[in-house]
């Protein structure tokens, strides 16, 4: 149940901002097989992770350890995270491309119906989301990050 930290609410509004909507949770991120400390002195701030990379690949390569593990923190997954992302974002500009101006899920103009291609590309999201990692090379985490639901999985 949220708010699950004493004073949450209070502390998110007296800092002039409304109550969090959106939550991430994450182990610790370890350096080294210990555990990222300033008494340890193995500490990178986020100000200088960002003069090396955009604030949404750090948050992609922060967000792609299970909530409940530790991310032991290297240079070379830093970067792994950043080729991914950036895999991401070129496939997102090519289906733009394809699809053209039509954004999935806006009515088209003079009209109360969605438009074809949005109605096209929604009804074959579910059977994308299966082959893309083996045709693009992208991960399920990437394919899966989608504003419609993937239909539920069968138990077997």
């Amino acid at each position: 149940m949220f708010p699950h930290h004493e004073n949450e609410i209070a502390q998110s509004r007296a800092a002039g901002d409304g109550f969090a909507r959106y939550w991430l949770h994450n182990g610790w991120v370890t350096m080294g097989g210990e555990k990222m400390s300033k008494s340890l002195g193995n500490v990178l701030s986020i100000p200088a992770m960002l003069e090396r990379v955009r604030p949404a690949e750090l948050r992609y390569y922060l967000g792609s350890a299970h909530y409940r593990s530790m991310l032991e923190f290297s240079e070379t997954a830093l970067q792994d995270a950043v080729n991914a992302y950036v895999g991401i974002e070129d496939f997102l500009h090519r289906v733009r491309r394809r699809v053209g101006a039509v954004v999935p899920g806006c009515w088209t103009p003079g009209s109360r119906r969605r438009s074809t291609t949005t109605f096209r590309f929604r009804s074959r999201w579910p059977r994308f989301t299966t082959r893309a990692p083996k045709a693009t090379g992208l991960s399920t985490r990437a394919t899966t990050m989608s504003p419609w639901p993937r239909p539920a999985q069968s138990a077997q």
